[in-house]
C-alpha cells in the first residue's frame, strides 16, 4: 500500500474518532453510534487491506466481513423519536 493511500486512511480514521468525541461531548447518542460504526468499519477495511497485502487471506476475508457488518449498522437510519 502506497503511503498517499495509507494517509488517507488514517485521515479519515481522525475524522471518525473526532466525530465521535464531538459528539460524546454534546451528548449526542444517535451521533456517537454512528460515528462510531463508521470508525470501526474503517478501521476493519484497512486491516483487511494490510492483512491481504501480507498473504494472510483468511484473516484478510474475516475482517472485511465485519466491516461489512458495522457498515450495515452504520447505514441504518436512526430511531425515531
Amino acid at each position: 500500500m502506497n503511503a498517499s493511500l495509507e494517509t488517507l486512511w488514517l485521515l479519515g480514521m481522525i475524522i471518525a474518532s473526532a466525530a465521535s468525541l464531538i459528539a460524546v461531548i454534546i451528548q449526542d447518542l444517535t451521533a456517537l453510534a454512528v460515528s462510531v460504526s463508521l470508525l470501526f468499519t474503517l478501521t476493519y477495511l484497512f486491516r483487511s487491506s494490510r492483512m491481504k497485502e501480507e498473504g494472510q487471506e483468511k484473516e484478510a476475508r474475516f475482517f472485511k466481513e465485519s466491516a461489512f457488518f458495522s457498515s450495515s449498522v452504520f447505514s441504518l437510519p436512526p430511531p425515531t423519536r
